[in-house]
């Protein structure tokens, strides 16, 4: 028969998770542009740029887990 596993058996506490997201994500608004078009927690942060000729640019960044990544061209 095998044991199940909690996250709090491990080591991680999701309550305190959640409330360091919380504090991060109300800190890091505090630095919002309006050039900043996203809230945290969207797939990638958004952000309004000038990169000379282009036409309505928009810089998309995102940070992934461990072991993952993704490459994107336009």
């Amino acid at each position: 028969m095998k044991q199940k596993i909690s996250y709090s058996d491990a080591g991680v506490d999701i309550d305190a998770a959640n409330d360091a997201k919380a504090r991060i994500r109300k800190l890091a608004k505090e630095t919002f542009t309006p050039n900043v078009l996203t809230e945290i927690g969207s797939f990638g942060g958004m952000f309004r740029a000038d990169f000379g000729a282009m036409t309505e640019p928009i810089l998309v960044a995102s940070a992934d887990g461990v072991g993952t990544n993704c490459v994107w061209r336009l």
